[in-house]
């Protein structure tokens, strides 16, 4: 007989959307709970062979065209969500990450709510009536909310500053690679290939990179991950590699010389505690950034660039020296062993538990 509490776990992104901190979690809590995951698809992929590793109990979530603009859409919509969502108040917790979908838990639930906060969500959408309707939705969240985790310093300024009294605990990203390389030797060849994984949205600084290769023609950018949106490959030396099972990553990259983040700086950007810089030092290459505050604390491990020039230089400096890493091994064991996903587990379930 199953006595794990029920746990409904509503995700903000596509469980087969790049593997990040919502899938990691939610598969940590499947070991102590009884986990029931809702994530979100697009009706519009609704044909799409879509093959993934899914949770044990999940439902899909599947958004309609225009149903945040058009009233009767989004009226068929709120309906059809009830339904997927079933029955709330079975479950003991209710853990949310998206704060839009907290307008699908019912004044009359008395279970424990977790908002686990990793992004400034109005800051996503230029449209500013959309915008601040999830800041609304996200104040309402966070008033009910029985404990709050957040991954920035800035996104637990913004709770507090909203709600000082609120319960909120600043637990980080962290790292799960199974594979840990140790920092590569610098190598001279006449090619270089630079390596980025995760999301390519508006922020991407693809014009940092078409500049860099009009400077320095031995060097050759691989992006790997999901497109938030279209984008037209107009220069060879910016290699679309598409999603890469999260498992395959180190093989995919292992002959790569380098990593790199070039971001925008944004409110978006400047609130994100990225994943991917964790994943970077695991592999034991030379790193390249954009400079923002959140991740100054990244100094000893990343090279950081604060605009084109710097960047530039930078990078031509690297060129000359095989990309030798800012850090050694040494470094990069404290490093990974501060900061593992099982450390962030630990926090999760004190708080959990502590509920």
């Amino acid at each position: 007989m199953n006595d794990k509490k029920k746990l409904l776990y509503i995700m903000g992104i596509d469980w087969n959307w790049i593997y990040q901190r919502p899938q990691i979690i939610g598969q940590h809590l499947a070991d102590k709970y009884d986990v029931t995951v809702v994530f979100p698809r697009s009706i519009l992929k609704a044909f799409n062979k879509t093959r993934g590793c899914y949770p044990p109990k999940y439902r899909i979530l599947w958004n309609l065209p225009l149903q945040e603009k058009n009233w009767f859409i989004g009226w068929i919509s709120s309906v059809y969500s009830k339904r997927i969502f079933g029955d709330i108040k079975k479950y003991d917790l209710v853990v949310i990450g998206y704060p839009l979908y907290y307008r699908y838990i019912p004044d009359s639930y008395f279970g424990k709510v977790i908002y686990d906060c990793m992004d400034n969500f109005e800051a996503l959408y230029p449209d500013q009536k959309k915008a601040s309707r999830v800041l609304e939705w996200e104040k309402r969240l966070i008033s009910r909310s029985d404990i709050i985790f957040v991954t920035a310093t800035k996104l637990l300024q913004k709770i507090r500053t909203l709600m000082p009294d609120k319960n909120v605990v600043l637990i980080r990203n962290g790292s799960q690679n199974k594979v840990i390389a140790e920092p590569c030797e610098p190598r001279l060849q006449q090619k270089y290939s630079i390596g980025y994984f995760g999301t390519i949205a508006e922020w991407f600084d693809f014009d940092l990179l078409r500049k860099s290769l009009k400077k320095y023609s031995n060097i050759e950018y691989h992006l790997i991950g999901p497109m938030a949106k279209p984008y037209e490959q107009e220069h060879q030396g910016i290699v679309l590699e598409g999603i890469v099972p999260h498992h395959r990553l180190y093989e995919v990259t292992r002959d790569y010389s380098c990593f790199i983040m070039p971001f925008i700086i944004n409110d978006v950007v400047e609130w994100v505690d990225p994943v991917k810089l964790y994943e970077y030092i695991s592999m034991g290459k030379c790193i390249i950034s954009v400079r923002y505050k959140e991740i100054e604390r990244f100094e000893d491990y990343v090279y950081m660039y604060s605009n084109e020039r710097e960047f530039l230089d930078l990078l031509g400096g690297l060129i000359e020296k095989g990309f030798p890493p800012k850090y050694t091994e040494g470094q990069q064991e404290v490093f990974l062993r501060e900061n593992t996903w099982d450390k962030r587990f630990e926090q999760i379930d004190s708080c959990l538990e502590e509920l």
